[in-house]
């Protein structure tokens, strides 16, 4: 059995289809395809049906997917422990964070950059979390209480809740409340604002 070929198992179960798989795996459809069968032969089970709808795990093919990913985790866990041991900081450190920290922390990622200049950031920024453990970013910015399971965390700092509002909006809400609206808040085009 070859790890290589429960890597592709592992990516048609996550893409859903081979073409899918394929594209994440840089390869062609045919390889992966091979592959598969190839698993199949060497496992003595079928592992994947082929229709022209498409293609569809068997439950063999998900416990096996299901297998092979607690292996990739573990395989990130070797890896993430031994490129500890590196003494001299170089290389892509991919950060994934939310766009409130990104915004008014920028001070943040330059300070580090300007420390370690061998690091090159890539810095993706959203509210979809990116997977630490599947390797989509070596390190996480989160807002949150609770790393979540199999991760460690380092509290940052704290963050007051402060609203402010420019003079045209506390106009419209004047306004607003002059009418007789006040007591509901003045209608903005993200929701609704307290007088």
């Amino acid at each position: 059995m070859n790890w290589d070929d429960l890597r592709i198992l592992l990516a048609v179960s996550r893409a859903e289809t081979m073409t899918r798989a394929a594209r994440r795996l840089g390869v062609n459809q045919t390889t992966v395809s091979r592959r598969i069968q190839a698993l199949e032969e060497a496992l003595g089970v079928e592992l994947v049906v082929r229709s022209r709808d498409g293609i569809a795990l068997t439950e063999a093919g998900r416990q096996a997917a299901h297998a092979v990913e607690g292996m990739e985790l573990v395989a990130h866990d070797v890896e993430r422990s031994l490129i500890g041991g590196d003494a001299q900081l170089a290389g892509v450190l991919r950060v994934t964070t939310i766009d409130l920290i990104a915004h008014y922390h920028p001070d943040l990622f330059a300070s580090f950059a300007a420390e370690y200049p061998a690091v090159e950031l890539e810095v993706t920024v959203g509210f979809d979390q990116r997977s630490l453990a599947k390797r989509e970013a070596d390190l996480a910015i989160r807002w949150t209480h609770r790393p979540s399971e199999g991760l460690f965390g380092r509290k940052l700092g704290s963050v007051g809740n402060v609203g402010r509002a420019g003079s045209a909006v506390r106009s419209v809400s004047r306004a607003a409340k002059e009418r007789g609206n006040g007591r509901h808040g003045a209608r903005s085009e993200r929701g609704f604002l307290d007088p």
